[in-house]
């Protein structure tokens, strides 16, 4: 392991909130997700875990009890999914990653829409729409590095970061 790999996983680790799922897309290709190598093909089921968290287990995500229209007193999740890219990922590897998170968060709402009302998410009214989203919310952080190299070779620490819910 790098000492590049070895900060981001004691960085991410560090966080005491259990509701973050850190999940690192390396520039050969390679995802680290909670500190440990995933196939690509198996992070729509990671993250799905994550937010679902079925077993109430404390490793995973909280979950907090909330008024929902169209659902009552319902359980929502708590999770933020925190992507972290190396600077030399490549897009297309990026853009792959963020479409299994997407993925993951289209077949939870999905599900839910055909089993309260009987049709598909899309199909759905705005309305109950909206009520799905707030039961599975999506939260992802998108972090620059917190390691990167400046004009002259040297790493250097990085704090930026951005952040979006919807």
């Amino acid at each position: 392991m790098s000492i590049i790999s070895l900060l981001l996983v004691v960085v991410c680790s560090s966080h005491t909130e259990r509701n973050l799922l850190c999940v690192w897309v390396k520039a050969d290709g390679k995802l680290i997700v909670e500190g440990e190598s995933l196939d690509l093909s198996k992070l729509k089921d990671m993250v799905k875990l994550w937010v679902l968290n079925p077993n109430y287990e404390d490793a995973y995500p909280e979950k907090r009890i909330i008024e929902v229209q169209y659902f009552g007193v319902a359980e929502a999740s708590r999770v933020v999914v925190s992507v972290q890219c190396d600077r030399e990922t490549t897009y297309g590897f990026y853009v792959a990653v963020r479409n299994e998170i997407e993925k993951a968060y289209n077949e939870l709402r999905d599900d839910l829409a055909k089993i309260k009302f009987g049709v598909s998410y899309n199909t759905l009214p705005e309305g109950k729409q909206r009520a799905i989203n707030r039961i599975y919310p999506k939260r992802i952080s998108e972090a620059e590095p917190n390691w990167v190299r400046n004009k002259d070779g040297q790493l250097v620490e990085n704090r930026s970061w951005y952040y979006w819910c919807y």
